[in-house]
């Protein structure tokens, strides 16, 4: 409730600065980026107790979430891919603010502590990015480090009394499935909404060849056919021709038509 208030009172404000920005040609991605560095900065000063320099990180992580949003409504460039990367790195940088502070008021503050934080981190994440791309319409599963092997993972940590390095095991393989999920879900999302990638292009580069070497099959059998004269055995090489050599079929094609329109 909160929030959808205070929108309303910077919209204006924040309109005004994503347009200073859009004429320096900075994009909805770099803001996204920026939010999510300062967060990693802020976990440090607040785990290192640097409570007001943190402060400052905490504005410089909070901002671009909202510059963001206002250049991609104001370059009319909000898309689904931009929703769920926009959504995911908020999710990572609020977890990221929260360890500083957990790390912080720990007793001992080693490496397996923050190991088991990350490992947190990024099993809720690998669930979320799944979640928030099926509310978007779009799929994103699959990964090396879903829950089955999580617990098997750490059921071995367990078992053999190696639990940090099943922890650390498990942020590794989690980060890389938040990854793959996220990478897979801007995909859905691009071709969702048309925008087309190398493979898609390629596909649609075979679809038109095939298409014109149909037409051109088309075009010639139409001529043939209004002249008797034309034996089976020519519209049946034209046939196969258009299966074969594209260039073959088209050097056939066209003389066949040019040949048949003298006549």
């Amino acid at each position: 409730m909160l929030d959808a208030k205070a929108r309303k009172l910077i919209d204006p404000v924040t309109k005004s600065i994503a347009r200073f920005f859009i004429k320096l040609n900075f994009t909805p991605d770099f803001f996204t980026a920026l939010g999510a560095i300062a967060a990693v900065a802020t976990m440090f000063l607040i785990a290192d107790g640097h409570f007001r320099w943190a402060v400052i990180g905490v504005l410089l992580s909070g901002l671009p979430d909202l510059i963001d949003g206002a250049i991609a409504r104001e370059t009319e460039t909000t898309s689904l891919k931009g929703a769920l990367v926009d959504s995911v790195t908020d999710r990572i940088t609020d977890a990221l603010i929260f360890s500083g502070a957990i790390y912080y008021f720990s007793a001992d503050r080693d490496w397996q502590l923050m190991v088991s934080i990350a490992a947190l981190i990024s099993s809720l994440m690998v669930s979320y990015v799944r979640a928030r791309a099926e509310g978007l319409g779009l799929k994103a599963s699959g990964g090396i480090m879903e829950r089955a092997e999580r617990l098997i993972v750490f059921g071995l940590g367990l078992l053999f009394l190696q639990l940090e390095w099943a922890l650390l095991i498990i942020t590794i393989g989690g980060l890389l499935t938040v990854g793959l999920r996220s990478f897979r879900g801007t995909i859905a999302a691009n071709r969702a909404e048309g925008v087309e990638t190398k493979s898609t292009l390629r596909q649609i580069k075979r679809e038109e060849s095939k298409n014109n070497r149909i037409q051109l099959y088309q075009e010639a059998v139409d001529k043939i056919s209004e002249n008797n004269d034309v034996t089976r055995h020519i519209k049946f090489s034209l046939w196969s021709a258009s299966f074969g050599n594209e260039e073959k079929f088209n050097e056939k094609a066209k003389k066949l038509i040019t040949k048949y329109e003298k006549d």
